[in-house]
């Protein structure tokens, strides 16, 4: 790569980068592309070789989450015999590296779960595509586990919308209001252990 291009790539990272931190700070809505090339100190016209407007950078910035967290997702769609033979630790180690991931993003996180809807029809087809594509993927695991006899489910779309809700709620907790009580990877357990034995009633 020559020293034009990598100057290029350098630009276009230092933009989403200052996107990011604006649109955390002051909220998507707030946010505005004047804000975000001060954060980067390049100049307007820099600025507009590489994004449009503010819409794109978005997209662009949801693009690289949405790929990281189908590669974590992906990891639990394994074949039966795995499944079988060690479902509950598989599961834990798999949405353990899906929260991970999410905290990595923390403040792409803050902006999904955290700017109201309704201002920006653009940004509400956004978060809506990106939080249906979550769900869709926790339905197919679930799906994937009743074809190989591992989940007993007479109501697959429910089961997942319980799941897919105790995530985001569990993520709004931990990377929002960052309000941790315990350590994730046990509470992930609890949660793994809820869904495959359920509540003992007394």
């Amino acid at each position: 790569m020559g020293v034009r291009e990598t100057k290029k790539n350098q630009n276009r990272q230092q933009i989403l980068q200052a996107a990011r931190k604006v649109f955390s700070e002051k909220g998507y809505h707030k946010a505005s592309i004047s804000d975000i090339i001060r954060e980067t100190g390049l100049s307007r016209g820099t600025f507009y070789l590489y994004y449009k407007d503010k819409p794109e950078i978005f997209r662009k910035l949801t693009a690289s989450l949405y790929t990281a967290l189908m590669a974590d997702l992906g990891r639990l769609d394994l074949g039966p015999d795995i499944l079988r033979r060690e479902s509950g630790e598989t599961f834990v180690r798999g949405i353990a590296a899906l929260f991970r991931t999410l905290s990595e993003h923390r403040e792409l996180v803050r902006i999904l779960l955290n700017s109201p809807v309704g201002i920006d029809p653009e940004f509400d087809y956004v978060v809506e595509k990106y939080l249906n594509e979550l769900y869709e993927a926790t339905k197919r695991i679930i799906l994937k586990g009743i074809e190989y006899d591992i989940i007993t489910a007479e109501n697959p779309d429910l089961i997942a919308r319980v799941i897919y809700g105790g995530m985001k709620e569990l993520t709004f907790q931990w990377l929002v209001k960052e309000a941790p009580d315990g350590d994730i990877e046990s509470q992930i357990g609890q949660v793994v252990e809820l869904f495959s034995r359920g509540l003992r009633l007394q």
